[in-house]
């Protein structure tokens, strides 16, 4: 489990977010929701470990992050980033394989189980056959898709990322996201993620978490989350919640200008 206790954070005086809580369990899809600006990847880089609160704690296990070696927090939580292209001359498979690094001594080199990993990993996200392929190649989903199995071959179980559909088309948006519900559905993964779209958010997610002004203002599962009041509290009047007639899923949607 994943526990945050009355998290602020700071950078010089500027504040971050204050007195956040929240808990994950393992084994299901978690989306931190809200507009551009709110704090939700300064969420995603404490719970990684990258920013450090400047009070309270983040329990992993029952273990404070702050009292685990950088090396160790990389066996425990992997981390996807926003826009990954600064190894655009790697292939496919060098880029999965740093994904073993924490397991790998100083100077050392994959073994071949390194390497099985990374194959797995790639296979587990749909891109095995993009091994030799240097990133250059590869769409924008695919290139999302081989930063994923990076973090699979980390070989933790906890996979952070952050905002993994931006600036991809719709169809590339539901594959990323059938991956990554697959890996809680199949292989108990955890999974916390940033996302923009609080309509995907509300279809794949099991808990659903709005952060608004470096603040968690709402968490739970989508249904009782996205209702009219709520979410024009945050958004704005010019969105409505309707229902979806074939599922009865909430829905927003943008009011009309006439």
């Amino acid at each position: 489990m994943i526990l945050a206790n009355n998290i602020t954070c700071r950078r010089s005086s500027r504040l971050i977010f204050r007195n956040i809580n929240f808990k994950v369990d393992y084994g299901i899809a978690t989306i931190i929701s809200g507009k551009n600006g709110s704090g939700k990847t300064s969420l995603i880089n404490t719970i990684n470990g990258l920013i450090k609160p400047t009070e309270g704690s983040l329990d992993i296990d029952d273990l404070s992050l702050d009292s685990i070696p950088d090396k160790d927090i990389a066996k425990l939580i992997a981390t996807v980033p926003q826009n990954p292209t600064n190894m655009l001359g790697f292939s496919c498979l060098d880029v999965v394989l740093m994904g073993r690094n924490p397991y790998i001594p100083i100077g050392g080199w994959p073994n071949g189980s390194d390497i099985d990993i990374a194959y797995q990993s790639m296979k587990s996200t749909g891109v095995d056959q993009f091994a030799k392929r240097t990133l250059d190649t590869l769409s924008g989903g695919e290139i999302q898709r081989v930063f994923i199995a990076k973090g699979l071959a980390q070989g933790t179980g906890i996979l952070l990322l952050d905002e993994p559909i931006a600036n991809l088309d719709i169809s590339y948006q539901i594959q990323i996201m059938d991956i990554l519900l697959s890996l809680v559905h199949e292989q108990n993964f955890t999974i916390i993620t940033s996302l923009h779209d609080i309509n995907l958010a509300s279809l794949y997610c099991d808990n659903l978490i709005v952060i608004d002004k470096g603040a968690i203002v709402k968490t739970g599962p989508p249904p009782g989350i996205i209702e009219k009041d709520f979410i024009q509290s945050i958004f704005g009047n010019r969105l409505d919640v309707i229902r979806n007639p074939e599922d009865n899923r909430s829905i927003i949607i943008p009011k009309s200008i006439n």
